[in-house]
């Protein structure tokens, strides 16, 4: 029976995830409500949802790290799964998806790595957001590494992140 709720979920996550898609976003609550219901799909819809952040539409892929973001530690691995397979777009929302304190905790050492290696300036500022959402102190050498950064853009959201830790 699991499987079949789980099948369920997935099949039900994949009708919904096209109303995350930009057609949809003069429609008032259509994408948030498609949010918050694969949100509330669970770990079925997230095989979906990590799928969604590589569609070139940008609000989709938004919409898709709101969601995983919603989901929690639960979308944890497999949004680090994505940071170290995916291109440039999918790993830009899987540092979104990543920025609330527990996603970011459990993704610290990921994130860290983002700040320290990563040339894409959104995909670092991603990473940076992330880390401000933490507040882990852990945190403050790389957010101090990323004020080196070539970026004016990543400079600054490395700035204002350290002044937020007041350190």
């Amino acid at each position: 029976r699991f499987s079949d709720a789980w099948r369920h979920g997935y099949l039900a996550a994949r009708d919904l995830v096209q109303f995350l898609h930009s057609e949809h976003s003069d429609r008032g609550l259509i994408r948030d409500r498609a949010v918050t219901a694969l949100a509330k799909i669970g770990s079925p819809a997230i095989p979906v949802l990590i799928a969604a952040l590589a569609v070139a539409d940008d609000q989709t892929g938004l919409g898709a790290a709101a969601a995983l973001k919603e989901l929690g530690p639960a979308a944890v691995p497999a949004l680090i799964d994505a940071m170290s397979a995916g291109n440039d777009r999918v790993r830009r929302w899987a540092t979104a998806a990543l920025a609330s304190k527990e996603n970011a905790d459990a993704a610290l050492t990921v994130l860290i790595r983002v700040i320290e290696r990563e040339d894409q300036p959104l995909v670092v500022m991603g990473a940076i957001n992330a880390l401000r959402a933490s507040k882990n102190r852990d945190a403050e050498p790389a957010l101090i590494a990323a004020r080196r950064h070539q970026d004016n853009l990543v400079r600054m959201f490395a700035k204002q992140a350290l002044e937020e830790f007041d350190s």
